[in-house]
């Protein structure tokens, strides 16, 4: 499974929100990501939420905005590198005062 990561340098405006449909189609193929939903909140601007692709791609379901996506085990690493990084902080809190 491939990984989808658009960084925007700034706030979208419209014309760049018309832009980003072409943008999400091709990292998702470059990805090889069936489906990828996607929600914006900006400063003086409506919400944007819209689903790309496929939620289920063999029965051809297509992806929302309210689609819920099964992460299997991805976060026990989220929650064991919280544990990690907060006992390496109490660790060195303590060992220099």
């Amino acid at each position: 499974m491939g990984r989808l990561v658009v960084r925007p340098r700034r706030f979208l405006g419209m014309t760049e929100l018309e832009g980003l449909d072409r943008t999400i189609e091709r990292g998702m193929a470059r990805a090889k990501t069936p489906g990828v939903s996607l929600g914006l909140i900006r400063p003086g601007h409506e919400p944007f939420a819209k689903g790309y692709g496929y939620r289920d791609r063999e029965a051809k379901l297509p992806a929302t905005p309210r689609t819920v996506y099964g992460i299997a085990s991805v976060t026990k690493s989220f929650s064991a590198s919280r544990r990690m990084a907060s006992a390496v902080n109490d660790f060195v809190t303590e060992a220099i005062p």
